[in-house]
């Protein structure tokens, strides 16, 4: 069992794997589609010339079949697509990129893969109230999607609609995503709020609270106010994200911290794997998506929402257990393994606050880099199955 981590800003829980109970769906081989993009107006105006291309690097392996699909993948405005699952992708922590530049790591990230991200993730901890150049230039990028995470406050007490400042941050946010005017984005309330509970009743003696951030119910009041704070001011272009951690030990907060079937639109977590005992990557999946199908209720119909990966990966572990890792992860969505998965985000950074460097796709635990892992990496980014032509429905104008 993997230990409490910490991630961008804030605590975060990696976890080793539940139950495994997942069914693979036989692969359907077809002729590979060509991934033509018809670019949707209302994901915003960026020239794409204007936009370096990313330099692609060597394929490592043959493309794999393309899974049939649809005539027309029309995507609407819950932001899912209908014919395949998103790619997307954070990144940190190599060398080649400007340090402190978010854009230029997230770049430098395409150009290693060889392909451009379908969604770009962001983070805003608390008092970063403000979209940031780094989000505009994703949500204004045609063929892009922004998922950015935003931290109210620490306090989640205070953010029961009485505390005049909170209040006024939760309105700057506001008008910072209203300012995209149609381009709609997905946006989540403090992500991952498990690790921040500071009691858990609902859990059994013994599980590791360790957070001070407030109950489940001032959780659930914090996202209703930003909510209704939002509608308030007319923001009416934004896709709600609630993301779980995936730590088989805080499976017992899942219902307690669903803020509500009204508020939540997606509902992601993260997949991540420790070490080198059972390197399983669609085992680390069948944890949240087993727990979500059997806790899905009238009351929490987690079934009816499109559900993703918010971060994955694999630390801590050899080389060649990553490279397995990656190459389980290219199998399962080729397979269709988890039809329910419509994005895919690596979690392709440095731990800011830990120093392991070893959740990046090039670098191992020693440090040094690896271009086999990037390989390895890129063949799953790569497959048909993450790939294909997609254009906008009447319902995605904002």
């Amino acid at each position: 069992m993997t230990q409490p981590r910490s991630s961008p800003g804030r605590g975060w829980v990696v976890g080793r794997r539940g139950t495994l109970i997942a069914a693979a769906v036989a692969v359907v081989v077809v002729a590979v589609v060509a991934a033509v993009l018809f670019v949707p107006d209302w994901l915003g105006g960026n020239d794409p010339t204007t936009s370096p291309a990313p330099t692609a690097t060597t394929p490592s392996a043959e493309p794999s079949p393309s899974p049939e699909q649809p005539a027309d993948c029309v995507v609407g405005r819950d932001l899912v697509n209908p014919c395949r699952p998103w790619f997307g992708a954070t990144a940190n922590g190599y060398p080649e990129a400007r340090e402190h530049d978010k854009l230029d790591q997230m770049r430098d990230f395409e150009r290693r893969v060889g392909r451009r991200m379908d969604v770009a993730r962001t983070y805003h901890v608390v008092g970063d109230n403000q979209l940031s150049e780094t989000d505009r230039y994703y949500a204004g990028r045609p063929g892009t999607l922004l998922l950015t995470s935003w931290q109210p406050t620490g306090d989640w007490s205070r953010a029961d609609g009485s505390d005049p400042e909170i209040n006024a941050a939760i309105d700057e946010m506001a008008r910072s995503v209203k300012s995209l005017g149609d381009t709609r984005i997905m946006f989540s309330v403090f992500h991952e709020p498990e690790n921040d509970l500071s009691t858990a009743p609902m859990c059994p003696p013994g599980t590791p609270v360790q957070g001070q951030a407030g109950t489940a119910e001032e959780y659930r009041t914090m996202w209703r106010t930003v909510r209704d704070r939002f509608d308030a001011a007319g923001v009416n272009n934004v896709v709600w994200v609630m993301n779980y951690m995936g730590y088989h030990a805080y499976n017992c907060m899942i219902d307690a911290v669903y803020p509500g079937d009204d508020l939540v639109d997606w509902i992601l977590f993260n997949a991540y794997d420790q070490g080198d005992t059972d390197v399983d990557f669609g085992g680390e999946v069948a944890n949240m998506y087993d727990q979500l199908l059997q806790r899905s209720t009238p009351r929490h119909d987690y079934a009816s929402k499109p559900w993703g990966l918010a971060e994955w990966g694999i630390y801590d572990s050899s080389q060649r257990s990553a490279y397995r890792y990656y190459a389980q992860a290219r199998a399962s969505v080729e397979s269709e393994e988890y039809p329910k998965l419509k994005l895919y985000s690596i979690f392709d950074s440095a731990d800011p606050n830990t120093g392991d460097g070893s959740y990046r796709v090039a670098f191992g635990t020693n440090g040094r880099r690896d271009q086999r892992e990037q390989r390895a990496f890129n063949d799953f980014a790569r497959s048909p199955a993450l790939n294909g032509p997609w254009t906008k429905g009447r319902s995605g104008q904002g």
